[in-house]
């Protein structure tokens, strides 16, 4: 087939067109599956946290543990006492 195609530069750029849209096509796949893998990870975190914040845990070693920023912790220190309203 290659040989057939080397003979026709339309055929050539037709198939090379082809192949590129099937590397984008897998590309942003790829990209999607990592964006899902890393928001997975990040609400495991963030449930993680808010238990540990129900449990009375201090948002300094929540934040050394879990990776989230202060500011983050007591955001969802603050949506928890909404919740419990």
């Amino acid at each position: 087939m290659l040989k057939t195609l080397s003979k026709d530069e339309k055929l050539q750029e037709e198939y090379m067109a082809r192949e590129k849209a099937i590397m984008d096509k897998y590309s942003a796949l790829s990209v999607a599956e990592e964006r899902g893998r890393e928001e997975g990870e990040r609400n495991k975190t963030v449930e993680a946290s808010k238990k540990m914040i129900q449990d009375g845990l201090s948002l300094e070693l929540i934040a050394k543990y879990e990776g989230l920023s202060i500011a983050e912790l007591e955001q969802l220190k603050k949506e928890i006492e909404k919740e419990n309203e």
